[in-house]
């Protein structure tokens, strides 16, 4: 009997597209929304399921990575600010760039 590793290559399919050449860092929110970066655009985006984008910040720099706290406060680590800065559920944003 046989116990070896098995390696399964998942064929990767396109959720969307068509959205930028500068879309990394896929995320999440509390709440569920499919969250990404345009580090070009210097922006965060939600996307939905046929594609529709919608702004949730803008740093004025070159955003890298995001993650939400439990409480609805977005993080961004931004290469042009040399910072982190954060977003709160009002939108408010910290340090303002």
């Amino acid at each position: 009997m046989s116990h070896g590793h098995h390696s399964h290559n998942q064929k990767a399919t396109t959720f969307v597209s068509g959205i930028g050449n500068d879309l990394c860092s896929p995320f999440f929110s509390p709440n569920g929304k499919l969250h990404a970066i345009r580090q070009n655009a210097g922006s965060v985006i939600t996307i939905d399921n046929v594609g529709n984008t919608q702004v949730i910040c803008s740093t004025g720099g070159q955003p890298s990575g995001a993650v939400y706290t439990s409480d609805g406060v977005l993080y961004v680590s931004d290469f042009g600010h040399s910072a982190v800065v954060s977003v709160q559920p009002d939108g408010q944003q910290e340090p303002d760039p």
